[in-house]
């Protein structure tokens, strides 16, 4: 045998941002041969909304997304453009021109795409969105991102603009793409790429319908003749993560990105696809590793569950800086967090990795000595004989890297069940969450989460009171929280007044409305909504994301690191202040004080006696 150049791998650097040849990621430099047809869910509401004569879609959302993949895929599948034909138009002529379906299309609406609105200025903007909605002849598909579609509607005159930007806010409000089938604001911030049952990272690592997936063994079979492939980690990565045997690990990689997407991250496409690619290869090329074919030990550095969270030593700061997603994995490195159980088992059980290659050999240099460790056999060989203090450390420190790799691998591995370990990412109540955001309906757990819920926020307010209180008191406003013994308490708010509902549960659509945001997008419950009755139809609500959700959780067992979690008790605080808002007509009511976790009522009797009641 002889080394070879897989092709497949030299084609996923094309989607790494690492050097010049960095291009397969936009969608105007993709060739057919290379491209990805990923059938998300906006393409199809787009499909069949074309069908409804609709005047203007918006497609906002950050950069990314593809807004302009999904403006290839409707040139050809609305419009009836071959792939070459529909590549060309998207380069030259998605700049508001006119585009007429071909003839194996007639009938179809005639479309005006603009790929890029943030060329135009502000005010061409306003009046080519004006002269879209007057024109009933054809459809205008706008692909703009979300902070310019705001500047260009906030000066808008026009009253056609004023609707436009009613619908774009209301949106967020009532969970709809479009309110009368004309106007449609599909906002693909809301995309998920771990959206259930198929999310768009597994379809781009297995594959759909006539598109190869990454994974895809016919992508990798050179690498059977290669001299290389025993110490190949790109290789040993497509082998772990492939076929039935890798389903486990690619559902705890869809799992890891959905925990990401609920702590408020927002993962584009294009991350992903850089993502993955980086995953697979590590930044390596074939002749990278045929440089080190020889040699054993240096494989680990390389592998999927390292890179994620980890940079080997070959990729700078500045290259991870430009896949922004891998700082926010950084900070959930399983790597870092010891447990006892789990590294039991990894340091004291042999044969703990069935199915051990390459990765799991590890070679270090301390001082004369060079030590080659087997991990699959524990990692009893790292002897302590260091001679002085600097080989000491240097054993301490390689040791921290055996055992650091081992908890990813087995993180991916998941021994322990099938239940995703979120507390091994540092996230102690992903469970709870998880269970909100479920159609489960076990009244007792939602009662003890929601007590627990109440619990938190008022740890959050200073407040000292035992944990089956049952009902929320508010601090006063004035006061924000208390920071002693004692603390004015402005509204008691009874529990069956608060509920915890899914973010689109709080939109309170109609069943099969065609037009929700959730059918327009590969869709993902994000946030739980704290809803709180205030009485005569007036409600108040607040989104808590994942990070929220586990402050408040964390903060019912009576200790809370303030300064990680500032912003989240900040936007919480000022929620509880708009609630404890006294109103007028209680505004000489008696006066409730908190002291020492007992309450205590102060009223102004006649002649000025003060009377102080209760605890």
């Amino acid at each position: 045998m002889a080394f070879e150049i897989n092709d497949h791998v030299e084609r996923l650097h094309r989607y790494l941002p690492f050097d010049v040849s960095f291009d397969q990621i936009y969608e105007e430099n993709r060739t057919a041969r290379d491209s990805l047809e990923i059938e998300t869910r906006a393409l199809r509401y787009l499909a069949a909304v074309l069908g409804d004569e609709p005047t203007l879609i918006v497609l906002t959302g950050d950069a990314g997304h593809g807004k302009t993949h999904l403006c290839n895929r409707i040139l050809r599948e609305h419009l009836g453009y071959d792939e070459a034909a529909a590549r060309r138009a998207v380069r030259e002529a998605c700049d508001g021109r006119r585009l007429e379906p071909l003839e194996l299309r007639q009938g179809a609406r005639a479309l005006r795409i603009f790929k890029d609105f943030s060329e135009p200025t502000p005010d061409a903007a306003r009046d080519l969105l004006t002269a879209a909605l007057a024109d009933t002849t054809c459809a205008t598909i706008v692909c703009v991102n979300e902070g310019r579609l705001r500047s260009i509607l906030a000066a808008a005159e026009d009253t056609s603009l004023h609707r436009l930007r009613s619908a774009f806010l209301n949106s967020f409000q009532s969970g709809l793409a479009s309110d009368d089938g004309r106007l449609h604001i599909v906002n693909l911030n809301y995309q998920s790429v771990a959206a259930e049952p198929d999310s768009i990272a597994e379809r781009v690592l297995s594959g759909e319908s006539r598109m190869w997936g990454w994974l895809d063994q016919r992508r990798w079979n050179i690498c059977d003749s290669c001299d290389a492939k025993s110490g190949c980690p790109i290789n040993r990565n497509a082998t772990l993560l492939g076929g039935q045997t890798g389903a486990v690990r690619r559902r705890r990689l869809k799992e890891l990105m959905a925990l990401m997407e609920r702590l408020g991250t927002v993962i584009t496409i294009r991350e992903i696809l850089m993502a993955l690619a980086y995953a697979l290869t590590g930044g390596l090329r074939c002749r990278d590793v045929r440089a080190d074919a020889h040699r054993q030990g240096w494989q680990h550095e390389y592998m999927f569950y390292s890179t994620l969270f980890f940079a080997p030593r070959s990729i700078g700061r500045d290259k991870l800086a430009r896949i922004p997603v891998l700082k926010e994995l950084a900070a959930l490195d399983p790597g870092r967090l010891a447990e006892r159980r789990v590294d039991e088992r990894l340091i004291n059980n042999p044969d703990g990795f069935k199915d051990a290659g390459c990765e799991l050999l590890f070679t270090r240099r301390i001082g004369s000595r060079t030590i080659t460790i087997d991990a699959t056999r524990g990692i009893d060989d790292i002897v302590g004989e260091g001679r002085n203090s600097d080989e000491r450390r240097a054993e301490a420190a390689f040791t921290r890297d055996v055992v650091s790799a081992l908890r990813r691998r087995d993180f991916f591995e998941h021994s322990d069940g099938e239940d995703f370990e979120a507390r091994r990412l540092g996230v102690s109540h992903y469970g709870d969450f998880q269970f909100l955001l479920s159609d489960e309906n076990d009244v007792s757990r939602r009662v003890k989460i929601k007590n627990r819920l109440i619990a938190g926020l008022h740890t959050l307010q200073g407040l000292r009171l035992p944990s089956s209180e049952a009902t929320l008191h508010l601090v006063d406003p004035a006061f924000g929280r208390s920071m002693g013994q004692a603390a004015i308490i402005s509204r008691k708010i009874s529990s069956n007044q608060i509920r915890l509902l899914r973010q689109s549960d709080g939109w309170r659509l109609v069943a099969g409305e065609p037009h929700a945001l959730r059918n327009a997008v590969d869709w993902i419950e994000r946030s739980i909504l704290l809803l709180v009755e205030l009485g005569d139809g007036v409600q108040r609500q607040h989104a808590l994301d994942l990070l929220a959700f586990d402050c408040v959780m964390r903060a019912a067992a009576g200790y809370l690191p303030e300064t990680f979690y500032a912003p989240d008790i900040r936007r919480i605080l000022n929620f509880l202040g708009l609630l404890a808002e006294r109103s007028r007509q209680d505004a000489h009511d008696s006066i409730s004080i908190m002291v020492h976790g007992a309450l205590h009522t102060v009223a102004l009797e006649e002649g000025g006696v003060i009377v102080v009641g209760g605890g």
